[in-house]
């Protein structure tokens, strides 16, 4: 009878080898390409808001993208709020200092009641939204874009004898900083 002689293996070593066996039955994949840097986000604080812009760092040429924009009222008390029917417009400039916003004339005045932490969010896509856009993001380049707000006025204050038009505004407008985005030469796929 021949005696077998098994080979002793470190535990840590054994454990990690039914780990990645493991893995490989659940189909567990990782993918060490994804950019998690593709996207940008910029805010700005007042003493009542808070407004911030997101989107993406790089787009190609022509390729349609969305920016999203958030206005979180930080104040401490309800707040009844007029402002424009899109409350967050959207400024992208070009090389060359042309640039468009995506709002349309004419600006509706809206009401909307807020309480402290409440969010209002808009996204636009920014091919769809503006006629004029695509003469500007179809072409490759860096591009500067910023977020503003409508006039931000104080309900409660606007319809009041007891107060002016100028003290009834909360904000004239809160603008965010400007990112800068590149927009990439279409690739050719064939």
């Amino acid at each position: 009878m021949e005696v077998v002689k098994i080979k002793k293996y470190h535990p840590f070593f054994v454990i990690f080898l039914l780990i990645c066996f493991s893995f490989s039955l659940l189909g567990c994949s990782i993918n060490v390409n994804k950019d998690t840097n593709s996207n940008f986000s910029e805010e700005v604080q007042t003493s009542n808001f808070a407004l911030s812009i997101e989107g993406p760092k790089k787009v190609e040429a022509g390729e349609e993208f969305e920016l999203k924009g958030t206005i979180k009222y930080i104040g401490e008390e309800e707040l009844k709020l007029l402002h424009g029917e899109s409350i967050i417009r959207f400024r992208i400039i070009d090389e060359k200092d042309n640039y468009f916003d995506t709002y349309e004339p004419p600006l509706v005045q809206t009401q909307t009641n807020l309480k402290p932490g409440e969010k209002i969010e808009i996204v636009r896509n920014l091919n769809e939204i503006v006629k004029d856009s695509r003469k500007i993001i179809e072409n490759p380049g860096q591009y500067e874009i910023y977020a503003k707000t409508t006039t931000l006025i104080d309900g409660e204050k606007e319809f009041s004898d007891k107060y002016s038009d100028e003290e009834a505004i909360i904000k004239d407008e809160i603008v965010t900083e400007s990112v800068k985005i590149e927009i990439k030469e279409e690739s050719s796929e064939n």
